[in-house]
């Protein structure tokens, strides 16, 4: 209703931080996988330093959005850093192909966005169309993903795919072997 309208700048800025946010997870996990922990550890170091002086000065300038802007601007700011000390050591120079496989998904979210807010705007604030804008978002989402970045989305629905067969058929074998001991 009326009374969450306030909120919503909020968390409009903190879906954009969760979405930059979705970037430094593989690039841990990359780390780590290249036997380079160390670079994660520092690395989560400097974000201590940082992060929690630029939320106490958003806050004190301008409360809960000052707090969302100040997470957005670290998340911004900590993308080159993050290639520099943690993807280049680990797989060498690759800052373009860095570039398009981090904000190509992004694109295809922002297109997302727009889409569920247009929709969102037709609409009167009810479950229904709450319900409607979730699924546009969903299919939106992936159909751009399909004309951005098809070869992606193929292995990806590939996987899932090939996933989901293996997991049935390890299911048909498992009743089976209950019905017949």
């Amino acid at each position: 209703g009326e009374k969450w309208m306030p909120a919503v700048p909020v968390m409009q800025i903190l879906t954009a931080v969760n979405l930059l946010r979705c970037l430094g997870n593989p690039v841990s996990s990359l780390t780590l996988s290249g036997g380079r922990a160390e670079l994660t550890f520092w690395w989560n170091v400097g974000v201590f330093l940082i992060t929690p002086p630029a939320v106490a000065i958003g806050a004190w300038y301008h409360g809960a959005v000052g707090i969302a802007l100040a997470l957005l601007a670290t998340q911004i700011i900590y993308f080159w850093p993050a290639y520099r000390m943690m993807v280049k050591p680990v797989i060498g120079s690759c800052f373009l192909e860095y570039l398009d496989v981090s904000f190509r998904p992004i694109f295809c979210a922002c297109l997302m966005a727009i889409g569920v807010h247009l929709i969102a705007q037709l609409l009167p604030i009810s479950f229904g169309s709450i319900s409607i804008c979730i699924a546009a978002g969903s299919v939106g989402f992936l159909v751009s993903l399909f004309l951005f970045d098809k070869s992606r989305s193929l292995h990806l629905f590939g996987t899932v795919w090939v996933r989901r067969k293996i997991q049935g058929n390890d299911l048909n074998s498992q009743n089976l072997s209950k019905e017949n001991p």
